[in-house]
């Protein structure tokens, strides 16, 4: 057992999306964007069974959720036109795509479900 470092984390991180790749590239997109439907749907049921949907909230919700799709787009025109490694795409979009997949956790706690596990991964 080592004792767990800021920096010995984020090596563990950087080695990992050295390895870290996507079955094909049409994934690198369609993935974040179902992980953001499902955050979409989770966040407005969990704002409709609570009655206070509010539509600047989803305006700024969705403009968020653009932005993170520009941002890969952007990040995908750079690999290949720019020649920047592939790795960034890769960490870009799993970036997102873990971000949403908290976010829908978060929501789902909040309209109700109990996960079977504490915070600190015991049962």
């Amino acid at each position: 057992d080592r004792l767990c470092t800021g920096s010995d984390a984020m090596l563990d991180i950087i080695e990992f999306m050295k390895d870290f790749e996507f079955m094909s590239n049409k994934w690198i997109l369609i993935i974040p964007c179902v992980f953001m439907l499902l955050d979409f749907a989770t966040g407005f049921f969990n704002a409709w069974a609570k009655r206070e949907i509010k539509s600047s909230k989803m305006r700024n919700g969705l403009a968020k959720k653009f932005s993170e799709i520009a941002i890969i787009v952007c990040v995908e025109f750079m690999v290949h036109g720019m020649n920047v490694p592939k790795t960034v795409l890769n960490a870009t979009s799993g970036y997102v795509i873990l971000m949403e997949f908290v976010s829908i956790i978060e929501n789902a706690k909040l309209i109700g479900f109990n996960f079977p596990f504490k915070k600190d991964g015991t049962k």
